[in-house]
This record gives C-alpha cells, sequence and structure tokens, in this order.
C-alpha cells in the first residue's frame, strides 16, 4: 500500500457518522456500512421495501450533509463556503449494506464501529477478513475492550488495533491507539499516519480493559453514582464543587477526586504508563484542568494552600454532568464489560445507575438524566379550569422542531379536557424564535423546508381553534417564531420592559409562521412593515401586545386574577375578536399610502448603510401587501409560498451562514 485514499467505515451511529464525516472533511473517500437493509425490513411494514431503504439511506445522508454544513476550521469560519461545496463532499461517502462486502476490495483502512459487544465485533472481523487482502488494517473503536481479545476473531492479526476516537469526534483531537502483542510495526505505523491525516493527536495506550481514558473516567463515574447514592449529597453540590475548584471543601467531591487519584495509581503501577502520556490523555480527552499526574500530591496539601491555587482547580465540567454527556446507558455498558474481562477485580455496578437506565434516563442524548437538558414542555393545573403550558430552560428559548412538536401534541391532548376557561402559553424566559441550526436542512431540501414550515403553521392553526380563550404570555423578549406564536393567540400579556420584533428579514429570510399576515390584523400594515422589513425589536406595547404586567403579576397564582382582569379589559371576546383576525385586513387609501412610504423608508436606509435588502425583503413586502387583502387561510397559503422560495436563494443562504459565524451578511438580492 503506497498511501491511504479509501477508508471503510463499519457502523453508522454517533461514532460513525462522525469518524465518516471527519475522513471527509480531511480528502478522504468513505465506505460507510451499517445494517441499513435489516433496518428498512423492521420499519417497511407494507410499504415497498426499495422505497423504504432508500428513505432510511436518505436519512443518513441528510445527518452528515447537516454536520458538514455547519463544520467549521479552527479560525471559527465554515470548512464549505456553499451548499454546492457541501454536496461535493458528501459524494464522497458510499452507504453500503454490510452484508454486501464486495466494495473492500477497494478500501485501503478499515475503521469498525459499532456496538460494544466483542461477539457482534469479532463476527464482523471474520466477515470482513474473507473480502480484504492482508495487508489492509483494521481498526476497532471499541472504548473497553481489550485488543488482544479481539484480534482472535482476526484472520493475519499482525494489521488489527485499536483506534478509540473521542465523541464527538469532528472537534475531539484525541484517538487513543491501542496495539495487541501481535500487531506489527507497520500496522501501527499506517495508524499513527492515518490519525495524523485525520488532524487528531495520538497516544499509545497499555491494551488493558478502558485503555487510558476511560480506566480512568469509569472509576470516577461509579464513585459519582455512590456518592449520590449513599451519601445522600445533591447533584448541583457535586457539580458546583467542581466548576468553583473546591472540590476538596465537600466530602462527596474529595472522595470522587481521591477514586480518580487511586485509579490513576492503579493504571501506572499495572502498565507502567508513562505519566507524559497519561496527562496528555486526560487533558485531551477529559478536559481535566489539571495533570493526572498531581492528583496524589494535591490530595496531600492542607486546604488553605489548596485555596490559595483553586482557580486552576476549577473543572469546566462536573462529574454528573459528565454522566449525562456520556450517557448512562454507554457507562453501564462499559463497566459491565469491565466485570467480564476482569472478573477478579469485580466492580460493582451501582443501583442508581441501572435504575437510571431502566428508567430510559441515558443523560443528554435522550433529554434526560440527572438534568434535564434541552427545551421541555410543561402543562400546569392552575385549578378552576385555567391551565398553564411553559416550555424552554429559562435561558435562550428556542422554538425548536421538537419543541412545536411537544407543544402541539399538549394543546391536543387538551381538547378533550372539559370546561377549561384559558390556557396561557410562555416559555420560562425570552423566546429567541426558532433553532437557526435547523435552518440548512430547509436550504438544501424543499421537503424540508415545506415540513417545518407545515409543522410550526399546524401548531398555530391548533392555537387558534381551541376551544377556549388562549393567552400568550411574554417574558423579556419574543423573537421570530416566539412572537409569531404570540400572535396566533386569542391576547398577548407582556411583563415590563419585554420587546417583540420579527428579525428574519435581516437573516436573508422571513417571517414563515403567519407573521406577515397576523401583526398587520393586529397591528395595522405600516407598524407590522416597520417591525418586518426593518428587523429592529421593538417595545412591547399597546397594540403590539395586549396588556403590560409586572413579573409579579405573571405568578402563576396570580395568572386567573389576570384573565379575569383581561376579559373585562378586552373590548371583544376572543370568538369575535378570532372571526376579525381571519378576514380581510380593512383599509383606507391613507393607511396604503403609509405602509408603502415605509417600506421605502426602510428600503432607503438598507442603501444608505451601503447595504443591499435582501430578496426576502421584496418577497416578505409581498405578502403583507397581497396576502393580507384576502382571508387569513388564503394569505398564509401566500406567505408559505414566500417562505419556501426564500428558503432557495443565495441570500437566505448567506443570512444563515453569517447568523452561525457570527458575522454581518453580504447579501445580493437573489
Amino acid at each position: 500500500m503506497e498511501k491511504i485514499e479509501r477508508i471503510a467505515v463499519f457502523g453508522a451511529g454517533t461514532m460513525g457518522l462522525g469518524i465518516a464525516q471527519t475522513a471527509v472533511q480531511n480528502g478522504f473517500e468513505v465506505y460507510l456500512f451499517d445494517v441499513f437493509g435489516e433496518m428498512a425490513k423492521k420499519k417497511a411494514g407494507n410499504s415497498p421495501f426499495e422505497l423504504v431503504y432508500h428513505e432510511i439511506i436518505r436519512d443518513f445522508q441528510n445527518k452528515l450533509w447537516l454536520a458538514l454544513f455547519l463544520a467549521k476550521g479552527t479560525d471559527g469560519k465554515f470548512l464549505y463556503q456553499s451548499k454546492e461545496a457541501v454536496d461535493k463532499a458528501l459524494n464522497r461517502i458510499q452507504f453500503l449494506d454490510s452484508r454486501n462486502l464486495e466494495s473492500l476490495a477497494f478500501v485501503d483502512f478499515i475503521i469498525e464501529a459499532i456496538f460494544e459487544n466483542a461477539e457482534a465485533k469479532m463476527e464482523l472481523y471474520r466477515a470482513i477478513t474473507e473480502k480484504v487482502d492482508s495487508g489492509v488494517p483494521i481498526a476497532s473503536n471499541t472504548s473497553t475492550i481489550r485488543i488482544g481479545g479481539l484480534a482472535q476473531a482476526v484472520k493475519n492479526p499482525e494489521r488489527f488495533l485499536g483506534m478509540h476516537f473521542f465523541n464527538p469526534v469532528p472537534r475531539m483531537e484525541l484517538v487513543e491507539l491501542i496495539f495487541s502483542e501481535l500487531t506489527n510495526g507497520e500496522t501501527a505505523a499506517w495508524a499513527t499516519h492515518l490519525t495524523a491525516a485525520l488532524g487528531k493527536t495520538h497516544v499509545v495506550a497499555p491494551d488493558i480493559p478502558g485503555f487510558i481514558v476511560n480506566r480512568v473516567a469509569l472509576p470516577m463515574v461509579a464513585a459519582t453514582f455512590k456518592a449520590l447514592l449513599d451519601r445522600g449529597t445533591t447533584k448541583e453540590e457535586i457539580d458546583g464543587a467542581f466548576l468553583r475548584g473546591e472540590w476538596f471543601k465537600h466530602p462527596a467531591a474529595l472522595e470522587i477526586i481521591k477514586e480518580m487519584a487511586d485509579s490513576v495509581s492503579e493504571l501506572v503501577k499495572e502498565t507502567g504508563c508513562s505519566l507524559e502520556t497519561l496527562d496528555k490523555a486526560t487533558q485531551l480527552g477529559l478536559s481535566w484542568p489539571i495533570k493526572a499526574s498531581e492528583l496524589n500530591e494535591l490530595l496531600q496539601l492542607p486546604p488553605e494552600k489548596l485555596e490559595e491555587q483553586k482557580d486552576r482547580l476549577k473543572f469546566r465540567m462536573g462529574p454528573v454532568m459528565f454522566c449525562d454527556l456520556v450517557g448512562n446507558d454507554v457507562s453501564l455498558d462499559a463497566l459491565r464489560s469491565f466485570q467480564q474481562q476482569e472478573p477478579e477485580k469485580h466492580r460493582p455496578i451501582p443501583p442508581l445507575l441501572e435504575k437510571m437506565v431502566a428508567e430510559k434516563k441515558f443523560g443528554m442524548k435522550t433529554g434526560v438524566g440527572f438534568y434535564e437538558h434541552g427545551s421541555k414542555v410543561k402543562l400546569n393545573n392552575l385549578g378552576d379550569g385555567y391551565w398553564q403550558l411553559a416550555f424552554g430552560d429559562g435561558r435562550g428559548n428556542i422554538l425548536s422542531s421538537s419543541v412545536v412538536r411537544q407543544l402541539r401534541e399538549t394543546i391536543e391532548s387538551l381538547k378533550n379536557i372539559k370546561d377549561i376557561k384559558a390556557l396561557f402559553i410562555g416559555a420560562n424566559g425570552p423566546v429567541n424564535g426558532a433553532n437557526i441550526k435547523e435552518f440548512p436542512m430547509c436550504l438544501h431540501s424543499e421537503e424540508r423546508a415545506q415540513k417545518a414550515v407545515g409543522e410550526f403553521n399546524e401548531l398555530l392553526e391548533i392555537i387558534e381553534n381551541f376551544p377556549a380563550p388562549v393567552v400568550s404570555l411574554i417574558r423579556k423578549r419574543a423573537f421570530g417564531g416566539g412572537y409569531e406564536l404570540a400572535l396566533a393567540c386569542d391576547w398577548i400579556i407582556a411583563e415590563e420592559g419585554s420587546s417583540v420584533g420579527l428579525p428574519e428579514v435581516t437573516l436573508g429570510i422571513m417571517p414563515g409562521a403567519g407573521g406577515t399576515q397576523r401583526l398587520p390584523r393586529r397591528a395595522g400594515k405600516a407598524l407590522a412593515v416597520n417591525l418586518i422589513l426593518s428587523g429592529r425589536p421593538q417595545e412591547a406595547r399597546e397594540p403590539l401586545v395586549d396588556l403590560v404586567l409586572s413579573n409579579y403579576q405573571m405568578e402563576p397564582e396570580l395568572l386567573k386574577l389576570t384573565f379575569e382582569r383581561l376579559d373585562k379589559f378586552v373590548s371583544c371576546k376572543f370568538e369575535s375578536r378570532r372571526q376579525l383576525k381571519k378576514s380581510p385586513l380593512k383599509e383606507g387609501l391613507y393607511n396604503r399610502l403609509a405602509a408603502l412610504k415605509e417600506m421605502k423608508k426602510i428600503q432607503l436606509g438598507w442603501k444608505m448603510a451601503g447595504q443591499t435588502t435582501p430578496r426576502s425583503f421584496a418577497l416578505a413586502w409581498q405578502a403583507i401587501s397581497n396576502g393580507n387583502k384576502k382571508y387569513l387561510s388564503e394569505g398564509l397559503a401566500d406567505e408559505k409560498n414566500g417562505i419556501l422560495e426564500v428558503f432557495q436563494t443565495h441570500d437566505a443562504e448567506e443570512g444563515v451562514r453569517a447568523f452561525i459565524e457570527k458575522r454581518k451578511p453580504k447579501f445580493r438580492g437573489q
């Protein structure tokens, strides 16, 4: 073999996709294998197998396309500067079924990244080695299983080794290289060369279960579960002690540090691993702020000495957070693997870990572990027929596709409850609108754009047709989709000092969930034009909202009183207001001219600032001008056509890229 050009990756899970992405980004051709056929059989039902098979492949392609679109270099800029460049990169990946191994004749290196099961891996190696030349290196991405044991299933085991990548692969620098007693020098050299070509830093780890990083990390995980169960301490106390660099002050946190120090000492004693290698692996693989080699030394210091240097003792992540990041299911599998391989050492599995896995509380991947991750939707019965629907995590609440789906399902479930007097909807804090990082798929596929726009509009239609009044609660701010959701409600209440806005045009896109239709009907066309075409937020006041209250007055226990006040305050009942919102906007010549004048003024402002208005500017103006002459359903259809057209423009792609790169967009008006 003269050089490595084509890499086969087995397993299209999180790790396999990450390895494939990294390989493509560094110029390699990739053959990505998985049991796509079995997936299709399970999913097909009465549908044609071939159709389902291609849908599954397309889903994996879309995952990689989005990952490649969002991929950034060390300078913080996108690696691929256009959709066409992303398409070209994706074309270097072939998706192949694991039962069709004929293509292995063309590969130069094989990386196995299937699930952590020794028997399944060894069965795969037997099949692979029947199809490839005896000189093609084969690497396992196993995180815990000894390479020497796995090598028994490999024909010509001298070309077999371990290459342990870390999640997320494209961002994590470290790769552990593990050589068994049979791995020859040529294989080791090719693996070292490939690791560098993938932009990674390697350490050579001993061939023991868990190697270096997991050998140290998993005892820490076990100690964390033990501390939470036995000591009755809280996750916040443990993580807080680590984040503040004050772990030496907290008994449970100190016990975890001692477990980490013991596992480091045991590793060095057992394998002779150099302290330099150990420090490099733990700092790159675990982001420890301190060297593993100095843990025991630090534990000998008195508290006052540790207090003096606590700034450098601060961990970026507490051990409980780490458990959620790794995944409790992954930790459980790894600890079981340790038990099977080293029964004499018998590492007991914490009962709390088994309980959480049984309850599907895996961590970040499922949205709940020790902590809740991502935006959640919570329904609260306030009593007397009043309900509150809250979403978000209290910080930068985002109306992601997942949150939109949860809101829709929750509101639908309330329809069957009798005697509802009112439903309050609001985030636990400011709302920043839709998830911009989901927009690239709308740029990539009109089908995905239609689905995203359709799902959000379905939610708003359900709100508008809800059998009881729906009241939006705005705290601090509601931008983009957050304000569009509020506009679909019957009444809007805002906290004092809040602001609202529809900034989509400044991102090269336009409102796609009724903003161009519901806002003019509520506030008049001129004010709507100003808010939409300038993209500048405004203070939440009439007519943009119905009522402004103090933070105290918006507490859940006072919402019932607030509604009674609102019911008396508003001049027409919600049924009448809904009919007005759905009717064409009645405006005279003066109002039409005022809106046109506002549009021209904003357009001139863009020009004087040396900026070209994006294509979305004209399409948003068109939707405002034409759609509001019709009934709401027709106007929304016009807006939908506009946003779907916008997503196919150069300016939309430029706006999304600029937002993610945190720079000003350069629009071309096309």
